[in-house]
């Protein structure tokens, strides 16, 4: 008991250090990369249901972009050993936080609408009837960020051969940790409140596993994919809009230049005010 206790406190020290980023749970040292398959993001990340199809109609907008790494660039990201945890027939698991692709272009960058009381498409007014789910696949949750709306179900599965734990501390929802067993689903349905950055998820069965959810009340959030590209669609048109950014690695996305114009996002925001149809903001650099 109380060795649990430190360990508690522990990582809410941690989380308290910069709330830019949540907690995060001790992690195995990388290794050089093995002979598994090379990581990537995938190459689209599937949206939440948001307006009703045509996007020329006038009350609608769609904001996208493309992310890239600025700077010289990082080493490989490498593996997590798995050592003694395990993994079935896994050796080594790949490193998550920072994924950059062969054109710079940077995944799991999160952009969400902070603007509060926003006008929604019709069939965006309620969340989703389907889960939204998180899998525990090759010791890694797959997706590794995933976005769901307040009063929608998470479902936590599981397709490995091993049992898995999933442990979350959010900003303003309940706490959760779950075991998950090989093939036995958990559904978690109070998740009602939105949170105002994303919440990890980790297993505390295999230390090196974390995972992120993004939770909102309307539907107007995207992760940018392998190459660095998001577009959220459905938003209203001719009212000021302010968005969030951020990313695991850097925190909020503060230091940015758009199209090479250097520019500031104070705390990872911006402003805008969209026109019908698309609206572009072109290539965002970012040393992440």
């Amino acid at each position: 008991m109380r060795c649990s206790a430190i360990l508690l406190m522990a990582v809410v020290l941690i989380g308290c250090a910069d709330e830019s980023h949540t907690a995060t749970s001790p992690v195995a040292a990388p290794t050089k990369p093995t002979s598994q398959p090379a990581l990537s993001a995938p190459a689209s990340v599937k949206p939440l249901p948001v307006a009703g199809g045509d996007m020329q109609d006038p009350k609608y907008a769609s904001l996208s972009g493309r992310f890239e790494f600025d700077g010289v660039m990082p080493p490989p990201a490498g593996n997590f050993a798995v050592g003694g945890q395990n993994c079935g027939a896994i050796a080594a698991v790949p490193r998550e936080e920072l994924l950059i692709d062969k054109d710079r272009g940077v995944a799991n960058v999160v952009v969400y609408l902070l603007t509060k009381d926003v006008a929604l498409p019709p069939n965006a007014i309620k969340p989703p009837e389907a889960p939204a789910v998180i899998d525990n696949k090759d010791c890694r949750f797959q997706p590794h960020v995933l976005m769901m709306r307040t009063g929608q179900t998470l479902r936590i599965t599981n397709s490995d051969p091993v049992s898995h734990n999933t442990m979350a501390v959010s900003h303003a929802n309940n706490d959760f940790n779950q075991i998950i067993p090989t093939g036995q689903p958990v559904e978690i349905k109070n998740l009602l409140k939105p949170e105002r950055l994303p919440f990890q998820v980790q297993c505390s069965i295999h230390a090196f596993m974390k995972g992120y959810v993004v939770l909102r009340d309307n539907p107007f959030m995207a992760v940018s994919t392998s190459d660095g590209r998001f577009q959220i669609d459905g938003l209203p048109v001719g009212q000021p809009l302010e968005f969030q950014v951020w990313h695991e690695h850097a925190g909020y996305v503060k230091k940015v230049q758009l199209d090479g114009q250097a520019a500031t996002w104070n705390i990872g925001r911006f402003k805008k005010t969209l026109q019908p149809g698309e609206n572009k903001l072109g290539t965002i650099k970012s040393q992440f």
